[in-house]
């Protein structure tokens, strides 16, 4: 899976899950913009903590709950009931369990890389592929 396919199952999950509203307020995405926000930053956690306990649907517009939670991001104080521990709260979850799922993601990934490997190296022992296709990873394949 590349990035851009875990960034979609990502969002998936966690709109699916929170049924396409905001958590803090209760819009719907029929009434307005929705963000999948990363409750601990993305650099923060191991493979951008893409996964559904870190991850909390929010209505994004000015000064909307995704503003109101990014602002511990950018400043590192919390708005009343906007703090990670309070995000974490609304969706059952806590940096615990984001971290485990983060880190679970991390074995996914390279199990796929040792499986390609694997797989390349069946390949050139039949002489099916050439030396380069196993010995570059490319994340967009």
């Amino acid at each position: 899976m590349n990035k851009k396919e875990i960034r979609a199952a990502f969002r998936k999950a966690v709109f699916d899950r929170d049924k396409h509203r905001c958590v803090m307020c209760g819009k719907s995405s029929k009434e307005v913009k929705l963000n999948a926000h990363h409750i601990i930053d993305r650099h923060d956690l191991a493979n951008g903590g893409y996964v559904p306990e870190n991850g909390i649907t929010l209505c994004d517009f000015d000064g909307g709950c995704h503003w109101k939670a990014e602002h511990w991001h950018a400043t590192g104080e919390a708005i009343p009931d906007y703090s990670p521990h309070d995000l974490f709260v609304k969706i059952g979850s806590d940096l615990d369990k984001a971290m485990e799922a983060s880190y679970d993601l991390e074995e996914s990934l390279g199990e796929k890389i040792i499986k390609r490997l694997e797989e390349g190296v069946e390949g050139l022992k039949k002489g099916e592929l050439k030396k380069t296709s196993i010995w570059r990873y490319n994340d967009e394949s």
